[in-house]
């Protein structure tokens, strides 16, 4: 149940038919607006003039249609939605009914100016004039908006920790192994660099030795974060599709910080006097 205010309050376009008129004491009584997922639900194929089905509703007729809008969270699909001045109208024709909000009606203001400290001020002086008696209590749509989704938000940052400190943990294993299997192959390096290898190629060598790990641990990763991820986003109606250029750049940003890690001590290497690494035990 709304006042002709509703729409341009929430910047509703109407599709077909006209707007409540507040001139009008039609509109008032016995007009409806429904929003394309009713017309589509109903089977109207001409909706202006229509009545809803059934038998027990008092007088009505659908004067227009409104473009399908969020007002649940987007973890559902935009419901039929009937919008009415006449409260009698739907109650009329319906037995079976639950409210998920309070029946105590709200104003709603938009507010255009800059500074939101004045929002407070300037309902207040309002508020006292129509109603002396009624302490001002009020909230901004967006913050309700905002808790729709405060699950996700939770979610979003405890998964980022999670990713940082598996990078951490991950770059801290790759930098031990690094250093390993280069102290390990320190005499190789020194006979390569004898015989004429470049500092680039044994750099190249020893970044090859982790290739194909790296390349097994995220060919292995893949199929896991596309369940993961397909898992979280069937709880939401409206979802992106996820690209195989995602994957690509996952995986190159994971390249990347590998060869960030074990460059430093592949490169130290890589540089050493081969008389020092051949004469290491």
């Amino acid at each position: 149940m709304v006042d002709p205010a509703f729409l341009n309050t929430f910047n509703i376009k109407v599709t077909e038919g006209t707007a409540f008129d507040p001139e009008s004491e039609a509109h008032r009584q016995t007009g409806i607006l429904l929003n394309q997922a009713a017309v589509d639900y109903f089977g109207f194929a001409d909706p202006i003039g229509a009545r809803l089905p059934g038998q027990d509703f008092i007088d009505h007729t659908v004067i227009g249609v409104v473009e399908d809008f969020h007002f649940a969270s987007l973890h559902t699909s935009v419901e039929p939605l009937v919008i009415t001045q006449n409260v009698m109208i739907p109650f009329s024709g319906i037995s079976d009914m639950n409210f998920q909000d309070s029946p105590i009606p709200k104003l709603v203001f938009r507010y255009t100016g800059s500074q939101l400290s004045n929002v407070k001020t300037i309902l207040d002086a309002e508020w006292q004039k129509a109603f002396p008696e009624e302490d001002l209590n009020f909230e901004f749509v967006e913050e309700n908006i905002r808790a729709q989704y405060a699950s996700d938000e939770r979610m979003n940052r405890l998964v980022m920790v999670a990713t940082i400190l598996a990078i951490i943990i991950a770059s801290l294993g790759l930098l031990g192994l690094t250093v390993l299997v280069i102290n390990s192959r320190i005499k190789e390096i020194g006979i390569r660099k004898v015989i004429g290898a470049s500092e680039t190629a044994i750099f190249g060598l020893l970044a090859r030795s982790f290739s194909w790990q790296l390349a097994l641990g995220i060919v292995l990763s893949i199929p896991v974060t596309f369940w993961l991820m397909q898992d979280w986003l069937s709880g939401f109606a409206y979802q992106i599709r996820l690209g195989v250029g995602m994957f690509l750049l996952s995986g190159v940003i994971s390249i990347a910080v590998a060869l960030l890690v074990i460059s430093y001590h592949t490169l130290r290497a890589a540089k050493v006097n081969p008389v020092k690494s051949l004469r290491a035990e």
